[in-house]
């Protein structure tokens, strides 16, 4: 060798930089930790194949219980949890001490399970947290009470102003302070507040104007400050609320004054009606009036006709140039001769009663009479028999 060494002194030389006996070791203690490893693996997945449903049931079965129930169970399992997360911290650092890494780690795993799965973290809160919320939020509040720290809304100090609990200039400062205004912008937003908070609905302020008791500028402030309304709306829902007739109450109307077409046809399209729909309306609030005294009129004629004193013919001239259908004229003539018929029948009828009071005729003549009239017989011997009891007979037909 050109260096001067021998083929042993080099091999002692590497050798003892390796170190053997310590990586030897350490390929043992890696070997123990892979196997403690897995036997901790194997436990935490038996663990969680036995427990995952089972803890499951427990926590509903928990939920159905009561409140002091609750309180209890929750005494009772936060021990043993604790218990054995505390085995499991000793554990793991044991492990942790020995070298054993892989381990160590699977046991705080293991730990974390355990705590997930028996809900540790549950009944801490239930035990602990929630009464300590509670704790927190009573001194909170004794401390609110105490030291005051806070404003009242924006409102309530609006509402506090009004009644004079502060000063206008209070109100206009807490703007300020806690919104930033600027003293321009914060005596607007007081001028809007004075028309909105406190204030009637607008339908409300518009009748109260109409009854007088408020003037028409303060309904328009309420429209245009409180509720941001242009000049022209408010103008507009002003009208809006004004009342429109219903077509019923326009009829009615039309019986007792005569009514302008143009101010119906506004009056109409005020409710919603259409332009069809407002036209036939009008025709028909024209034609009533008209057809009433038609009406009139014709019983008139009817009543004469029935005497005799006018022909079909005449009558029905006189339904065909009033305009009525057909139809009307067809049912109206033969409503007319019915009447005509009811009227001769009946100056025949009295014409025998008469003449049995005059005691020309008997009983059984005054029947035959009524009969051969075309009165029904049942009906006839109503006649005859109440015509005797009158003259204090007592009567009915022969056998």
């Amino acid at each position: 060798m050109s260096q001067g060494k021998t083929t042993g002194e080099l091999v002692t030389g590497i050798v003892g930089t390796i170190d053997i006996g310590s990586l030897i070791a350490n390929v043992i203690q890696l070997s123990i930790d892979i196997t403690q490893a897995q036997t901790i693996t194997t436990e935490i997945e038996s663990y969680i194949n036995k427990s995952l449903r089972s803890n499951q049931k427990d926590l509903i079965a928990l939920a159905s219980m009561g409140y002091s129930a609750i309180v209890s169970k929750s005494s009772d399992k936060i021990t043993s949890n604790l218990v054995f997360l505390m085995d499991e911290l000793y554990s793991q650092i044991g492990l942790s001490a020995t070298g054993s890494k892989m381990a160590s780690t699977m046991r705080g795993q293991e730990a974390k399970i355990h705590s997930a799965l028996e809900q540790t973290d549950l009944y801490t809160d239930v035990l602990f947290t929630l009464p300590s919320n509670i704790v927190r939020l009573k001194a909170e509040r004794y401390y609110m009470k105490n030291l005051a720290p806070n404003f009242p809304s924006e409102i309530d100090a609006y509402k506090m102003s009004v009644n004079k609990y502060w000063s206008d200039a209070d109100f206009i400062e807490l703007l300020q302070e806690m919104q930033g205004l600027t003293l321009t912008d914060a005596q607007n937003v007081a001028k809007i507040r004075k028309n909105t908070v406190g204030k009637p609905s607008l339908h409300d302020a518009w009748s109260m104007v109409q009854k007088g008791l408020k003037k028409q500028q303060y309904f328009l402030d309420l429209a245009q400050i409180g509720q941001g309304w242009t000049k022209e709306d408010a103008d507009a829902l002003n009208v809006l609320y004004d009342y429109d007739f219903s077509p019923s109450e326009i009829m009615r109307m039309s019986d007792f004054v005569p009514l302008d077409d143009d101010w119906i046809r506004t009056k109409l399209a005020h409710i919603g009606m259409n332009k069809d729909d407002i036209g036939v309306m009008v025709s028909a609030i024209q034609k009533r009036i008209v057809r009433d005294e038609l009406s009139k009129e014709y019983g008139l004629l009817l009543d004469n006709y029935a005497w005799g004193l006018m022909t079909s013919a005449d009558l029905e001239k006189f339904l065909t140039a009033s305009n009525f259908t057909n139809s009307e004229i067809a049912y109206r003539l033969v409503t007319a001769d019915l009447m005509k018929g009811k009227v001769r029948l009946k100056l025949l009828r009295d014409a025998e009663i008469y003449l049995y009071r005059k005691d020309v005729n008997n009983e059984n003549l005054l029947l035959t009479a009524l009969q051969d009239l075309g009165i029904e017989i049942s009906i006839a011997n109503a006649i005859v028999r109440n015509e005797a009891a009158k003259k204090g007979l007592e009567w009915e037909i022969p056998p």
